[in-house]
């Protein structure tokens, strides 16, 4: 990984906090360029460095032998992956269409907040058809263990990543694949918890890619991007419900 924003850029989700009992429950989610976290020799700040050295990797990569070693599901070379439910902070990298989901709750059994998070192909893992692939009833079984293993109100989700090209030959099908994986994401939510999930940032507008950390006791997401200070409005968190009216910032006059 080659850098993590600064933590001054942090946003905590006020979009909605309704159904947590404390709103400082809400995630937060740093977002910026991934040199925004290191000092002026480009070493990274050593805080950042031991989170990720003690976080869970979760590689949409890795081979699918080695998916399997670590109890990642997956459906196949980089279809998609979807961690473990545990205590570890966790990072996943090169998110380039890919949209992933963050989730974590406070075991009630415990009191210490627990994890997973998901990294996503919306077209080569077919979550978006209902009648295809795996993704859709891993991810619901594991939104209902986040539930059942978490005290009440202390759930919360975002959604992340994902390309909305504005330009090029297949501009059209990152369009329509983002805006699609953000509703069947946000629905299955809905549906297992009660509540929609924040987009913690709009999505890329052109080739790039983001790389995930989750510290998972701070509640606390680092996006890193490749142009977060050129389309500055792209990046800011929104309600799904507000996906027609956002999209207005991510087009090539606004951004």
């Amino acid at each position: 990984m080659e850098g993590i924003p600064k933590i001054n850029k942090e946003q905590k989700n006020e979009l909605h906090s309704a159904h947590l009992k404390n709103p400082d429950l809400a995630i937060m989610t740093c977002v910026g360029t991934k040199n925004q976290h290191r000092n002026e020799e480009g070493v990274l700040d050593i805080e950042l460095q031991k989170l990720l050295k003690n976080s869970d990797v979760i590689n949409f990569h890795a081979p699918v032998e080695e998916l399997n070693e670590n109890n990642i599901e997956n459906s196949g070379e980089q279809t998609f992956v979807i961690s473990n439910l545990n205590e570890n902070s966790k990072w996943s990298a090169n998110f380039l269409n890919c949209t992933g989901v963050i989730a974590v709750g406070k075991n009630k059994e415990t009191g210490n907040s627990i994890s997973f998070i998901t990294h996503q192909d919306p077209g080569r893992s077919k979550f978006l058809d209902e009648d295809k692939g795996d993704f859709n009833t891993i991810f619901r079984d594991r939104l209902d263990t986040l539930k059942e293993l978490s005290e009440e109100g202390t759930i919360d989700v975002v959604i992340a990543g994902g390309n909305y090209m504005i330009a090029g030959r297949n501009r059209e099908k990152f369009q329509n694949d983002y805006q699609n994986s953000i509703q069947k994401l946000t629905e299955m939510v809905n549906e297992k918890l009660g509540f929609n999930p924040i987009i913690a940032s709009g999505p890329k507008v052109q080739e790039g890619k983001d790389d995930f950390v989750f510290d998972t006791e701070n509640r606390r997401l680092y996006l890193s991007r490749n142009h977060f200070t050129q389309f500055r409005k792209v990046n800011k968190a929104y309600h799904p419900d507000d996906f027609e009216k956002e999209k207005e910032n991510w087009s090539e006059r606004n951004r």
